[in-house]
C-alpha cells in the first residue's frame, strides 16, 4: 500500500511537472512565434524524401539577414542538413565559390546567386545542383552568430596553428580557447591566413556548429529557463526564414545537427575538381562525376566518408 501511494505520488509530481513544462514551452513557442521573420524562398518542387535544411550565413555586417535589393548580401556559408528517411544525417558544406548553373540564369559563382534576385535563386540553385528538394531555410548574418555565442557565455574552438589576420582580425594561439562573439565570428570568417583557403573556413564553421549544438544541449543551459529567452531573442533578432517555418521545426534542426555531427553523422564538402584563385576570391569546380555519385548517395541515404572530397573524421 505504501510503495503504491509513493508510485502515485511520484506519477502525481511528474504528471505536475509535464503540465508545467509544456505550460512553459507554450508560452516559449509563441514568444517565437511572434519574433520569427518569415519570406517567401522555397520553390514549388516536388518534395524529396527525407528532409533538407538550407543554411546560410551571410556577410552582412548589420542586423539579421533579409535581403535588400539595394544593398546586395553575399553567402559566406553555405551547408545543406540532411536527413534521410532510413535516419542518416549529412552535412554538407558547398564551397561559396562554387561553379554552378541555374537553368534559367545560367553558370555563376555560388555566393553571386542573390545578386541574381535573391535567396530563391540560391535556393533553385541548389536544388539543381543536389536534385535534393529544399524544405526549410535558415540565414543568418554575423550579428546573429555574435549575440548568440555571447549568450551562451562563449565556445570552445580549436585550431592548432597560430594565427594572425588582418583581413577578419583573428589572432590565435595553436591549440582551444574558450571564445567570446567577437573572436567566434574572426575564427569564422578566417581564410587568407588558413592553408586550405575556403575548405579550412567550412571546417571551422562546422566546428562551430558543433560547438553551438553541444552548449545548447548542455544541461546548464537546457535547466536554466531565463537563458532560453535570451538565446531565442538573440537568435531571432538575426534570422530570416522560411514562411513554412515554425518554432517546432527549430527543434528538428537542433536534433538533426546533433546528430550530422556526431559518431553516426556524416559531415564534409563535396568532391572537388580543382580550385583556380582569382584577384578576388576563387574558383572552387566541383568534380562532375565524383560529384554526381556523392548527391546521389545523399538522396539515397547511402553516404560514405569516401564519397566526400576529404574524410573530415
Amino acid at each position: 500500500m505504501v510503495l503504491g501511494l509513493k508510485f502515485s505520488a511520484f506519477r502525481l509530481l511528474l504528471v505536475g511537472a509535464l503540465i508545467a513544462a509544456g505550460h512553459y514551452l507554450f508560452q516559449l513557442s509563441n514568444y517565437a512565434a511572434e519574433h520569427m521573420q518569415g519570406i517567401e524562398v522555397l520553390s514549388q518542387r516536388e518534395p524529396t524524401p527525407g528532409t533538407t535544411w538550407l543554411l546560410v550565413g551571410n556577410d552582412e555586417r548589420g542586423q539579421g539577414g533579409v535581403y535588400d535589393p539595394s544593398t546586395v548580401v553575399r553567402p559566406d556559408s553555405i551547408l545543406l542538413l540532411h536527413q534521410h528517411v532510413n535516419g542518416q544525417t549529412s552535412l554538407i558544406s558547398i564551397p561559396r565559390f562554387s561553379q554552378v548553373e541555374h537553368p534559367r540564369i545560367g553558370q555563376f559563382r555560388l555566393f553571386n546567386a542573390f545578386s541574381f534576385g535573391g535567396p530563391h535563386i540560391l535556393v533553385e540553385t541548389i536544388e539543381e545542383l543536389t536534385g535534393l528538394t529544399i524544405d526549410r531555410y535558415v540565414e543568418t548574418g554575423f550579428a546573429g552568430l555574435y549575440g548568440v555565442v555571447d549568450v551562451l557565455g562563449g565556445l570552445e574552438l580549436c585550431l592548432d596553428y597560430d594565427v594572425d589576420d588582418e583581413k577578419s582580425f583573428l589572432q590565435w594561439e595553436a591549440g582551444c580557447h574558450l571564445t567570446d562573439g567577437r573572436t567566434a565570428i574572426a575564427f569564422a570568417r578566417m581564410r587568407y591566413s588558413d592553408p586550405e583557403n575556403d575548405i579550412g573556413r567550412d571546417n571551422r564553421h562546422r566546428q562551430i556548429i558543433s560547438a553551438l549544438t553541444a552548449r545548447l544541449a548542455h544541461q546548464d543551459f537546457i535547466t536554466d529557463p531565463q537563458q532560453h529567452r535570451a538565446i531565442i531573442s538573440s537568435a531571432l533578432s538575426a534570422l530570416t526564414l522560411d514562411d513554412q517555418m515554425r518554432p517546432a521545426h527549430f527543434a528538428q534542426l537542433a536534433l538533426a545537427f546533433r546528430s550530422a555531427t556526431g559518431p553516426n553523422g556524416f559531415t564534409g564538402a563535396p568532391p572537388i575538381a580543382d580550385i583556380i584563385e582569382l584577384p578576388v576570391g576563387a574558383l572552387v569546380r566541383l568534380d562532375a562525376e565524383a560529384g554526381n555519385q556523392f548527391w546521389e548517395a545523399l538522396r539515397n541515404g547511402t553516404l560514405n566518408p569516401h564519397n566526400y572530397h576529404a574524410n573530415p573524421r
